[in-house]
């Protein structure tokens, strides 16, 4: 009752569209529901929706739907056993490929419509139009045209085999392989090209080589791929009157039965019979050719039946009845590839026909587009010289915009370089002469008297010391190395601020994190930090300091948190204290910082900005 209706409220939908509403949204709703009654495998409603999905993207000429639709006719079509139907949609979705240029589509409608023609039995004509969309596949680059090759190549190497021309079948292969990087797929042709030089009566070549294929591991999910490795070498050997070729013949055929293979185990009783019967068991051979028989029957294999008949005829005794139905089935395949054969002729000629319509058509259209375009040549040529002189106006009023902002974040970067090329040659003069002075003065002062001091005396040569220690610490800290031991030196900052009571956690990153960092940023940075930790130091009474640095999109994003007492970040006095030169280097470098803290909350900075 609810499916009822739900299709009641659809169809409704659908009928409120008058032929005026017919837009995209329209088309949309109509390829959902063939998509979803196909899903359902109601595939004739499915068929319905697609026919109108294509009648209304006619009507309103818009091609992604006609292609969709194409598409979509073609495979359900396909799937209802309607081969030829299927075949013309097929044939009018590559057509409107290509009018779009786009080649991969075409080159795999293509492929379909060769397996169609392979499957109907019409294998000259398969050949053919896998032949074709090889020579289309050559326009496209090789990670996309080599994945439609392999297939083709694999579709050339069947028919080319049905038709018995088996060095043609064994080339085409061979192609195949040379091409082909997956493993299975490796072993799938190995296979094949393997079973061609059973039919070209290589035994010895094809012995050798699935030898070795059925040591190949295999997926649980391909082996009936595998039950026929070893049922072809096993038949490779019989021809070769091979002692085990009958206990692996059999053995082939349990673990296709096993596997419920029916296919597989029609060709294991087919190798059965044909084996017992070279060697005058036709007792044992008739009772495989019997089952071979049964088993084409359900499969519902006309090709089978007749194979297995053959046999049939060749063992029994009085084989009338066996005779009759051989002729008719024969007749019957006959019939049907003459039929396929001529289906598809009639199918090219509506296409060249058509192709040659929609030329004339084409032609029409490109000389009523020529005079267009020159009545809008004459109309735009005026209009073209006022945007030209618009678009003169335009550029000089972007290129100034640029050239201030560039100017002035060229300025801005001098400004911060020529900063820290001061602090650097400032603390280099403190430690060079200052720092010198100090300590040439004191060491006279030691110098003095060595045996006796006074403890005024030994109070200033102290306070000298600690002066002393002052100047090149200062100078240490200005003096920072941006190059490839910067991250070494930042890590070294962030542990210097460690000691029994205070435990500081980060953690050393790669040696070419801070490659594509620019100098001022990494500087900016180290300072930055050093202010936050010194801020911590002389005012949180913080015990546990957290500071990661990580690459986050295209940004550096550094997170500093402590359990000290915190802040009040509305008190003017306390910010004071270090943050308002930290938001400054951060601003200096375009970057942005924010601050979590609240009184006995501890205290959180992000900061964030490009490299």
């Amino acid at each position: 009752m609810k499916h009822i209706i739900v299709s009641f409220l659809f169809f409704i939908t659908i009928a409120s569209y008058s032929q005026k509403d017919i837009d995209s949204d329209y088309l949309k709703i109509l390829s959902k529901k063939s998509s979803s009654l196909r899903k359902q495998n109601k595939m004739d409603s499915a068929i319905i929706y697609a026919e109108d999905l294509l009648k209304g993207a006619l009507l309103i000429k818009d091609t992604f739907y006609i292609l969709k639709s194409y598409d979509k006719l073609a495979q359900y079509h396909r799937l209802n056993n309607s081969s030829f139907i299927s075949t013309q949609f097929y044939i009018r979705s590559k057509e409107l490929n290509l009018i779009r240029r786009d080649t991969s589509r075409a080159v795999d409608k293509l492929r379909f419509i060769s397996s169609i023609q392979k499957k109907l039995g019409d294998f000259n004509s398969s050949e053919n139009t896998t032949i074709q969309a090889l020579n289309l596949s050559k326009s496209l680059p090789d990670s996309i045209g080599d994945k439609h090759r392999l297939g083709l190549y694999n579709i050339l190497g069947i028919t080319t085999k049905e038709l018995k021309n088996y060095q043609d079948s064994k080339e085409w292969y061979l192609k195949a392989l040379e091409i082909s990087i997956d493993p299975m797929k490796i072993a799938v042709i190995k296979g094949n090209i393997a079973n061609v030089d059973i039919k070209l009566g290589n035994y010895k070549k094809a012995i050798d080589s699935l030898s070795k294929l059925i040591k190949v591991s295999i997926p649980s999910k391909e082996l009936n791929q595998k039950a026929k490795f070893i049922g072809n070498l096993a038949y490779a050997k019989s021809k070769l009157n091979y002692p085990e070729a009958e206990k692996e013949l059999k053995k082939a055929l349990k673990l296709r039965v096993d596997i419920k293979d029916l296919s597989g185990q029609f060709a294991s009783n087919i190798h059965l019979t044909e084996y017992y019967q070279e060697r005058n068991e036709d007792k044992k051979a008739l009772f495989h050719a019997n089952k071979a028989y049964q088993i084409a029957i359900i499969l519902k294999n006309s090709t089978s039946k007749t194979e297995a008949l053959s046999y049939l005829i060749d063992l029994k005794e009085n084989p009338k009845k066996e005779a009759i139905e051989f002729e008719r089935l024969t007749d019957s395949i006959y019939t049907a590839r003459d039929k396929a054969k001529n289906q598809f002729a009639k199918i090219k000629f509506r296409t060249d026909e058509l192709r040659e319509q929609n030329l004339i058509l084409d032609k029409k259209r490109i000389t009523e587009e020529n005079k267009n375009l020159r009545l809008e040549a004459l109309r735009q040529k005026e209009a073209s010289q006022k945007l030209l002189f618009a678009s003169a106006t335009i550029l000089v009023i972007i290129s100034s915009i640029y050239l201030f902002f560039y100017l002035r974040t060229r300025h801005r970067k001098e400004k911060i370089l020529e900063r820290h090329t001061t602090e650097k040659r400032l603390s280099k003069k403190l430690h060079d002469e200052v720092g010198n002075d100090v300590f040439y003065l004191m060491s006279q002062l030691q110098n003095e008297n060595n045996s006796i001091k006074s403890s005024n005396d030994i109070n200033i040569i102290d306070g000298l010391d600690a002066v002393y220690h002052k100047v090149r610490d200062f100078s240490r800290d200005h003096t920072i190395e941006t190059g490839a031991e910067y991250g070494d030196e930042l890590l070294s900052l962030l542990n210097s601020y460690g000691n029994q009571e205070i435990k500081i956690f980060t953690k050393k990153l790669d040696d070419d994190f801070w490659i594509t960092i620019s100098e001022h940023k990494k500087v900016a940075l180290y300072w930055a930090l050093k202010e936050l930790l010194t801020n911590m130091k002389k005012h949180s009474k913080a015990t546990v300091v957290s500071v990661s640095i990580v690459k986050e999109k295209k940004n550096i994003v550094v997170k500093y948190t402590d359990n000290g007492i915190g802040m009040n970040m509305n008190d003017p006095q306390k910010r004071k204290n270090g943050l308002h030169n930290v938001e400054n280097r951060i601003k200096e470098m375009k970057g942005t910082i924010t601050f979590d803290t609240k009184p006995q909350e501890g205290f959180k900075a992000s900061i964030e900005f490009a490299p």
